[in-house]
């Protein structure tokens, strides 16, 4: 039977995400285009040579020449050998003595790339054909291969063009063709590897997320190959993976939505696999059935993030969250709907590949049509989004055959982040520079004011005559008052000379350390020329040179001061949103931000990660009853985590009340987020008569007859950590990647990984009862556990201690009766003992928490 491509195994771990790119709502925002429809302009074949080089990936079809493995002598076509349909595709002799082995699937792999023995003895290049579900022949210099489909014979070591025919026996019984439906591409495995061996820049980046690593000079390849692509993992760890066939810088032309690290992390897709996804997802518009979601990416958040992909890529994140998490999906659910999913943007977006017919005459396009849009259906246009004019622009080109009733000939837009925002035109050549302030794009002028078209002009002309900012433009609002005052330094800086990249530009101003009120006197002082008063070329105030030695002053206990309110907020906009870059820390010397985090709470465990004890909650969805917690006056710790995080025992939770009661909610806690921490057994009564069990006993007490297979809710609970060590799994990933790559010699550190999560230290003995609080189902209130079981105790006349088992034994035979323990944090709160109220929002995070006095102590 024909053969299957060998198996794709995922890799164990996941990735960090990229830093999502800022939102601006801007009417005219249209998604990244699918597809670049200009082709890149054709370089000299040195020069393509050259970048293919550098850059690792197969080179671009170079017309008139055949290029083999890099060690061969590449035979222009018309010495090729003919007679037979392979000979443009055979390898040299030489060539075919480097391969490696067959593996199982008689494939030959070598550094990604698919090698198959002809029954002659030749070998041939390979790549494999979604159309066909085939491999076929293919030269190195092709992007997509051209030969015929070949075909693993009966000895399941050689290959042939005829289906019918197996090797050493006369012709057999036709095969049948592949199968498609359970087809997994044929990848090479990714893999983790020794980066000793390696070096690679940490501030370079580029779109699809990989770094680039190089073997260190010196070493050879039995250390590896000269060059290694890798994706990071969420613990910072790498995995190396085969790059696609995509441009590493440039979004890819199919399913530009997605990049090569999402494909990765959702599906533990790479190399020609994620070729595959986007050439089959971009033709049927589904996704390919065999692509399956990893494991670890059946939560909640990463169902969301690829949800959003398919059907509203150009959507806010927090927007598209917010609407959906309205319908109180399960993670279950979420998964049905992805396995439905359609790319119902595609039609509506994504410019035809075919143009339609003219009918009748076209209008002049020198003409004026009062009736024409400003802007027209992006589906009547073609663009490229890898080209732009000398102002910055893209531009969107009408179709052939359509008129302008469908829009403009062009349109302009800006690229920003993963989509292009449509813009009005000025009415001067994009493409040349202007009389009036040459040096300045219109992008950079649109970025940092978000103007447009005549406001543009109008810009130039009072800046050339007064030299001053426009009294009625105001700098567009940034995630930080630090990024503004940034971006307003280096465009007016610059009025007579090309603006800085903001990566070198910011570089000039670290070693400085100044603090925003810092940046607001030096925008307030630059001169109309761009200089300081006094000064000359680039040279900063007087002031900022004391400035920097104080803030080198170890002595100097105020030194940071200036800095406390900003890093406070932006550590809660990171670890609220559990994903983020901190530009804070890009804009200040390494050596002041580390001491910086000292003096705002931060500390360090015996595995070098950040923890806090200033911490006020954490929120924690669990399926112990409050019962339980109250009768064992503790919260133990369950299956236990690897060590490396917290320095006792790690227990999961999250900073966010709306993620904790998502996993609660109508669950038995297999699709919770902590799902590591679950366990079975309810919690054993405590007798009086018995002696008081030691920390390890009290782990060890396991012998519970299991009651909670019926189970239908869980519960969510906040936890008071106020003077407790926390481990905020968003807030390392930002500001202690270095712990990582420089991990101890016994190399126990990692981060939590969940993009809200937070690890609690604890004793064996576990977590005080007295600072466990249940939350209602409403998520308006929450009683301590303590006062819940007390209160179901006092009910009715005296003490009924069968009132508490009664409402447990309806939990764990699957009642919906959330309502009961609702009614008895109600009674709590009615006779007047401490709860919390919580507000009215969207969703509650950890420093929205206000909690009584405290009053115990671990």
């Amino acid at each position: 039977m024909a053969p299957k491509p060998p198996k794709y195994i995922p890799p164990k771990s996941d990735t960090h995400e990229l830093q999502t790119p800022r939102p601006w709502d801007g009417q005219n925002v249209i998604a990244r285009p699918p597809r670049a429809y200009i082709d890149p302009p054709t370089l000299p074949i040195d020069r393509q040579l050259a970048n293919d080089e550098q850059t690792g990936l197969p080179p671009p079809p170079i017309a008139g020449l055949a290029i083999h493995l890099s060690d061969d002598t590449a035979l222009p076509p018309s010495v090729l050998p003919t007679g037979e349909p392979l000979s443009p595709y055979r390898v040299s002799p030489y060539s075919r003595n480097r391969l490696p082995a067959p593996n199982a699937q008689g494939l030959r792999v070598h550094v990604g790339r698919h090698f198959v023995d002809l029954e002659d003895g030749a070998t041939v290049q390979v790549d494999w054909d979604t159309s066909t579900s085939t491999y076929r022949a293919k030269r190195s210099d092709e992007s997509r291969a051209s030969g015929p489909s070949l075909y693993l014979n009966d000895d399941r070591k050689t290959w042939s063009t005829n289906l019918d025919r197996s090797a050493g026996s006369p012709p057999a019984a036709k095969r049948p063709l592949l199968d498609t439906t359970d087809l997994v591409p044929p990848d090479a495995t990714s893999t983790t590897f020794n980066t000793d061996h390696y070096v690679w820049n940490e501030a370079a980046s580029n779109h699809h997320g990989y770094v680039v690593m190089h073997r260190k000079r010196g070493l050879d390849s039995a250390v590896g190959p000269q060059r290694r692509y890798a994706f990071r993992e969420e613990n910072g760890s790498f995995v190396g993976v085969d790059p696609s066939a995509a441009q590493i810088d440039q979004p890819a032309q199919l399913l530009s939505a997605w990049t090569d690290r999402d494909l990765w992390d959702f599906y533990g897709i790479h190399g020609d696999g994620i070729s595959r996804f986007r050439a089959e997802a971009d033709r049927t518009g589904k996704r390919p059935q065999w692509a399956k979601p990893r494991a670890q990416r059946m939560e909640t958040t990463y169902l969301y993030d690829e949800l959003r992909r398919w059907v509203a890529p150009d959507m806010d994140r927090d927007v598209f969250i917010d609407l959906m998490q309205k319908f109180h999906f399960t993670p279950a659910e979420l998964a049905r709907k992805l396995d439905n999913v359609s790319l119902r943007w595609k039609e509506s977006l994504s410019p035809s590949t075919s143009n339609p017919a003219p009918t009748g005459e076209t209008p002049s396009t020198s003409r004026a049509n009062v009736n024409a849009p400003v802007f027209g259906d992006t589906a009547h246009y073609d663009w490229d989004i890898s080209e732009t004019t000398l102002q910055g622009y893209v531009e969107l080109h009408r179709k052939r055959g359509l008129s302008d009733v469908h829009g403009p000939a062009v349109q302009l837009a800006f690229l920003e982040g993963h989509r292009l925002i449509r813009v009005r035109p000025t009415g001067y050549s994009s493409h040349q520079p202007t009389a009036l302030r040459p040096l300045w794009r219109d992008f950079d002028i649109w970025n940092l004011y978000r103007i447009e078209g005549a406001d543009i002009v109008r810009f130039r002309q009072e800046v050339a005559s007064s030299g001053k900012q426009p009294t009625w433009v105001t700098p567009r609002e940034y995630p930080s008052r630090r990024e503004q005052l940034v971006d307003y330094l280096r465009f007016w800086s610059s009025p007579q000379a090309t603006l800085k990249p903001p990566a070198e530009f910011i570089a000039g101003l670290r070693p400085y350390n100044f603090s925003t009120e810092h940046l607001s006197q030096l925008c307030d002082e630059l001169t109309e020329t761009g200089q300081y008063a006094h000064r000359i070329n680039n040279d900063l105030p007087r002031w900022a040179e004391a400035h920097r030695s104080s803030t080198r002053d170890e002595a100097n206990s105020r030194r940071f001061e200036p800095f406390l309110p900003e890093i406070h907020a932006e550590i809660l906009r990171l670890r609220n949103q559990g994903r983020g870059f901190s530009f804070l820390r890009a804009n200040l010397a390494p050596a002041f931000f580390q001491g910086l985090l000292l003096r705002c709470g931060y500390q360090r465990n015996k595995h070098n990660c950040l923890y806090r004890t200033d911490i006020p909650a954490l929120f924690r969805g669990d399926d112990r009853t409050p019962f339980e917690f109250a009768r064992d006056g503790a919260m133990l710790p369950r299956a236990i985590l690897a060590e490396g995080t917290t320095t006792l025992t790690a227990v999961s939770a999250t900073f966010s009340l709306k993620t904790a009661m998502n996993y609660a909610k109508e669950a038995k806690g297999e699709a919770l987020a902590y799902a590591t921490q679950l366990s079975r057994f309810p919690g054993k009564p405590v007798d009086q008569n018995d002696a008081p069990l030691t920390d390890r006993e009290l782990h060890l007490t396991t012998d519970y007859a299991s009651r909670r297979l019926a189970q239908r809710i869980a519960f969510c609970y906040v936890l008071d950590t106020r003077n407790v060590e926390v481990v905020p799994g968003p807030d390392n990933r930002v500001y202690n990647q270095n712990a990582i790559v420089q991990r101890p010699a016994y190399g126990k550190t990692w981060f939590p990984q969940g993009a809200l999560e937070g690890h609690v230290s604890m004793s064996l003995r576990g977590f005080s009862a007295d600072r466990i609080w249940l939350v209602n189902s409403s998520l308006t209130r929450a009683a301590k556990v303590g006062d819940i079981h007390a209160q179901a105790l006092e009910h009715a006349s005296g003490i009924n201690q069968n009132h508490a088992e009664a409402i447990e034994t309806r939990t764990w035979a699957g009642e919906l009766n959330r309502y009961e323990y609702d009614v008895l944090i109600d009674e709590v709160a009615s006779a007047g003992k401490p709860v919390i109220e919580l507000p009215e929002a969207t969703d509650i995070f950890s420093d929205g928490i206000v909690l009584p006095p405290e009053l115990i102590t671990l």
